[in-house]
């Protein structure tokens, strides 16, 4: 499950959010405890917390890979937004070469990486 989560967290979660990442991964391990539970499954059997923060560990690079095209888009500029409709077969590497606001695309990335680095997750 780590790497859908790490997508969905890392391709939209501020700086706050990233700093209370355990609460989250808390949050997220309690849903999926109560699911299994109506399985008549034992969470800390099948997958303990701390197993999910070990393969969080692991395979949360991949979420910051694939947040990193997600962001480039949120910041894209409204007047240069494409849409599939609006491409050509040929056109496609059009969507990537839109403008977009590189301040905060970069602010945004730092402080990814930054989380990724102080939480040795690099």
């Amino acid at each position: 499950p780590c790497c859908d989560l790490s997508y969905c967290i890392y391709s939209g979660a501020s700086k706050d959010v990233l700093k209370n990442l355990d609460y989250y991964l808390q949050i997220y391990h309690d849903s999926l405890s109560e699911t299994l539970k109506q399985f008549g499954c034992d969470s800390q059997e099948l997958y303990p917390l701390q197993a999910l923060k070990d393969d969080w560990k692991v395979f949360c690079k991949m979420g910051f890979t694939s947040s990193i095209m997600v962001w480039k888009v949120k910041f894209t500029y409204e007047d240069e937004l494409k849409t599939f409709e609006d491409l050509k077969d040929d056109d496609l590497d059009k969507i990537f070469h839109s403008g977009y606001d590189k301040d905060a695309f970069n602010k945004s990335i730092k402080d990814l990486v930054y989380h990724l680095n102080e939480n040795d997750f690099l």
